[in-house]
């Protein structure tokens, strides 16, 4: 399949309820895609389910809820062999009320889906068993169109099957952290991929158009809900292993950039992406001509692990960022991350531009490549490691993915209000406590600002692997490494 890198969640959404059915095309969920809500003759709910949209300056810091997030590494094989390791962030969340029964899951926090899916109590099949399930507690509201309504979601390597629930979602320890929505309850997931991550659903970020209702936003309740909370939510990803990545609504820590945040808008929010425009792209000086008509878009997606390019434009930019491998270099344990290229630049409409180096989107292994006219008829070379997207309009075809890479290296900011993406060059590392932390106790210090918990990596490759997906050496000294 040719999402072997990404969180392996892609797919096709199709919600049955009263002979009415509401398809989304969710290609950049946890993976690629379009998205786009139809009911059969049913106009779609207002935007606001009782409030109103508050837009306002950015205000980085009025009252932030981090949550720590844990990486987890998969690894992904091929006739026997270990090939690469596909990853996965992940936090946890409370769903019940607080003053009821709680339940903790594990959820990705995807700016390229809409709805919160969880496996259900009710599910029998091995990649629900190996999670924690849910239990409902009450149905949906009732919508025009999706009376005890159903979802069946396909991605590309797998299915899951739900119904529609409602109840309160806490995104940390204290009563005004949670809000009532509305969610998908699976009741059938197949063993790939789910089988494999250790994370129970899925928590999505995208735009009111990826969803069924607004009702099923959760973000867009919690705006509507919580009114000391700012309309905003923001990703800082650790560079490697030794740092701790969080995800934080209502804003976030200056500290956590470089420079300072500049926004630019977000294109055809009608598709549901955070989707934003390219003046151009450049590889060092040199101008990718097929974005040089400033034609290119961009999508940020948390839920993807690799960067996208377009399908055309792939063989230039593998060409582009090619290199040679340095004689004084080589050897068993030549890394290409650590061998200098060009740096990658996207220079988005507006003005910020986003770039990432050969430690973001090379290969670790060296490649032999016919040479010819060589001494050997051969050299070894430094690959890039990119995600070709093929995507049909709206979104396509010359659409950018931003994953795991660009994220590595940039604090983004998402302005649910104003429809803009914030980017700033990363800033210090977070201050975190010196253990790991677990559980319940990790939860409760979320809102406290001070320190972040610990959350150590799962399935980390030993040290010095080359296959794609292994961390990045860290920078830091080990007795420094928290």
């Amino acid at each position: 399949m040719p999402w072997l890198f990404v969180a392996a969640l892609s797919g096709v959404i199709v919600a049955q309820a009263d002979n009415a059915e509401a398809c989304s095309h969710d290609a950049t969920a946890l993976l690629q895609g379009n998205a786009q809500v139809v009911q059969h003759g049913v106009e779609p709910a207002p935007e606001t389910a009782g409030a109103s949209m508050r837009a306002q300056a950015a205000a980085p810091q009025s009252r932030l809820l981090t949550l720590p997030l844990q990486k987890q590494y998969v690894p992904l094989y091929h006739g026997g062999s270990l090939m690469a390791y596909r990853t996965s962030y992940f936090g946890e969340i409370f769903v019940g009320h607080v003053t009821g029964k709680q339940q903790s899951f594990k959820v990705v926090f995807d700016t390229g889906s809409g709805h919160l899916v969880l496996p259900s109590s009710s599910c029998k099949s091995p990649a629900c068993e190996k999670h924690r399930r849910y239990s409902p507690v009450a149905k949906a509201d009732t919508e025009p169109g999706l009376q005890d309504g159903a979802l069946r979601i396909n991605f590309g390597t797998g299915e899951v099957r739900g119904e529609f629930a409602k109840d309160g979602i806490c995104l940390g320890s204290a009563s005004t952290d949670c809000v009532s929505a509305q969610m998908v309850v699976a009741d059938e997931m197949s063993e790939s991929p789910f089988l494999d991550f250790d994370f129970d659903g899925v928590l999505g970020l995208g735009l009111l158009p990826l969803t069924l209702s607004p009702r099923f936003s959760v973000f867009q309740q919690m705006v509507a809900q919580l009114p000391h909370l700012q309309p905003y939510f923001s990703f800082l990803l650790a560079r490697d292993d030794s740092g701790q990545s969080v995800i934080s609504f209502g804003g976030y820590d200056p500290k956590w950039a470089a420079s300072e945040v500049k926004w630019v808008p977000v294109v055809m929010p009608e598709v549901g992406h955070w989707m934003v425009q390219l003046s151009g792209v450049r590889v060092g000086d040199e101008v990718l001509d097929e974005c040089a008509d400033g034609g290119c878009r961009a999508i940020f997606d948390t839920g993807t692990n690799l960067l996208g390019v377009p399908k055309q434009a792939a063989r230039t930019l593998q060409r582009l960022l090619a290199r040679p491998l340095p004689a004084d270099m080589a050897g068993p344990n030549a890394d290409c991350r650590q061998v200098p290229g060009q740096r990658l630049h996207f220079d988005l409409q507006g003005g910020p531009s986003v770039s990432i180096d050969e430690e973001d989107y090379s290969r670790p292994r060296p490649f032999n490549l016919t040479v010819p006219n060589s001494t050997l008829g051969w050299e070894l070379y430094c690959r890039s490691l990119l995600l070709s997207v093929d995507r049909p309009p709206p979104l396509g075809p010359r659409v950018f993915v931003f994953g795991e890479p660009v994220l590595r290296k940039h604090l983004a900011v998402f302005d649910w209000a104003q429809k803009r993406v914030g980017v700033a060059p990363s800033g210090q590392p977070l201050t975190v406590t010196t253990a790991d932390v677990d559980g319940d106790a990790s939860h409760k210090n979320v809102s406290a600002g001070a320190f972040i918990p610990r959350r150590a990596a799962i399935g980390t490759p030993p040290p010095g692997s080359l296959l794609s997906g292994s961390p990045l050496p860290s920078r830091l000294p080990a007795s420094l490494n928290v």
